[in-house]
């Protein structure tokens, strides 16, 4: 099951991977280049925050949740 870490702190959050879900109306041909920007800037924060708190762990693999 996935869920919110900022809403569920009990949650285990794997090193190495972000699940990102994204609502299905926000994700369309005519907006690709959005989500994409969105995601990559998602990802760039979380590996920067790592970097502060000395964590080596970087992102690994992203898992788009479309459903």
């Amino acid at each position: 099951m996935f869920c919110d870490v900022d809403q569920y702190p009990m949650a285990i959050q794997v090193p190495g991977v972000m699940i990102i879900r994204m609502k299905s109306a926000l994700l369309c041909f005519a907006n690709a280049n959005f989500v994409k920007e969105r995601i990559i800037k998602w990802v760039t924060q979380e590996e920067s925050e790592d970097d502060k708190g000395n964590s080596k762990s970087s992102i690994q693999l992203v898992i788009l949740d479309t459903s």
